[in-house]
């Protein structure tokens, strides 16, 4: 199916819905002690690591900084108005950009976020579980939500630039929890949308579901974690059309 059409359906009624996780029941560890069935294997890797994010804003914002501190110092020197005025503008985007940087450094020491599914490879139309586990401080997460979107991404060209414009067609709330235990380590589901459309990657044209989790955390960079999910097409269709 070209892209085009696949990204055309319509999304129809979503249904979502978060399980508390009854330690009565269980007992002991949720991912250590659990019943066979309910251990969920399939770990899902966040889509960037909290250093990487780090790492990159860090450069830019040395690259940036350093060129444009050359240039304002050049331009105050100078004792032009105008050219320190223009520059000015640059210095606010480097201060900005620093902001961003330690924003993402302290982010780093923040309660790390292990997640496990059911399945690598869910299908349209089945049910995902979720379980997950807060390594480190969990007790400083007010509260924790956690989503699955449905993205469409197209990158084109407009001149010499290259723009990349993102479509959310799909938003489930799987999970809003504030009660400590449950932040700490917990487990949900979710049910994908038969209708929808699988992950599918092209050069210039990409659907991407991912699973998104935010955790408040009270005068600290909160939480902001993605992990990808691979989507696949309804397996009854393909049953069908392998027939």
């Amino acid at each position: 199916m070209a892209i085009n059409a696949a990204t055309a359906l319509h999304v129809g009624l979503f249904r979502a819905r978060a399980t508390a996780y009854d330690r009565d029941v269980l007992g002991g560890h949720p991912f250590r002690d659990a019943p066979a069935r309910k251990l969920l294997s399939a770990r899902i890797q966040p889509r960037v690591s909290r250093f990487a994010r780090f790492f990159g804003i860090g450069v830019v914002s040395l690259i940036w900084n350093g060129l444009t501190g050359y240039h304002f110092g050049t331009a105050v020197m100078s004792g032009e108005g105008s050219a320190i005025a223009f520059m000015s503008i640059f210095v606010i985007i480097g201060l900005l950009l620093l902001a961003t940087a330690v924003h993402a450094l302290l982010a780093m020491f923040n309660p790390t976020v292990e997640l496990f599914a059911s399945t690598a490879q869910p299908a349209l139309g089945e049910t995902l579980e979720l379980r997950w586990r807060l390594a480190g401080k969990a007790g400083r997460v007010l509260r924790l939500q956690i989503g699955l979107e449905g993205i469409e991404e197209a990158t084109y060209k407009r001149g010499t630039d290259t723009t990349t414009d993102r479509h959310t067609f799909a938003k489930l709330g799987v999970a809003a929890i504030t009660d400590p235990a449950e932040i700490a380590d917990g487990t949900a589901s979710v049910v994908i949308p038969h209708d929808a459309v699988p992950s599918f990657s092209a050069p210039n044209n990409k659907i991407v579901w991912r699973l998104v989790i935010q955790g408040e955390i009270p005068n600290w960079p909160d939480i902001d974690d993605e992990f990808l999910v691979d989507v696949v097409a309804d397996r009854r269709v393909r049953a069908k059309a392998a027939a």
